[in-house]
């Protein structure tokens, strides 16, 4: 198994452990959240990791969790119920715009 993958490189996975209920770690890169597991996939293509990179996730000497790719488990988040996963959404909503023709008439006025 290697230690750091690359974009350019391919690795077959990568073998990350749990600690407690919110922290998730691999190769010095720590990732501390409700959501551990999805936190370290985000950081790991930060980090410039192979997006296509499976992840076995390990809680002791336990197989806890297997991750298709970092690509597909970046994007989750679990949905509102607590119930599943969902798309995460990227980006937040759109800053208000002005409205110049209203702006325009009230600089006007006297």
């Amino acid at each position: 198994m290697l230690s750091y993958t690359e974009q350019s490189t391919t690795c077959n996975s990568v073998i990350a452990h749990l600690t407690g209920s919110s922290t998730c770690s691999w190769a010095g890169i720590t990732a501390n959240s409700p959501t551990p597991v999805l936190a370290l996939c985000r950081q790991l293509l930060a980090a410039g990791l192979d997006p296509d990179t499976a992840m076995e996730v390990y809680r002791g000497a336990t197989l806890a969790l297997r991750v298709r790719s970092l690509r597909e488990a970046a994007r989750l988040e679990i949905n509102g119920h607590g119930t599943g996963f969902v798309v995460r959404a990227i980006g937040g909503p759109a800053p208000p715009m002005r409205q110049t023709q209203l702006a325009d008439a009230e600089a006007a006025a006297p």
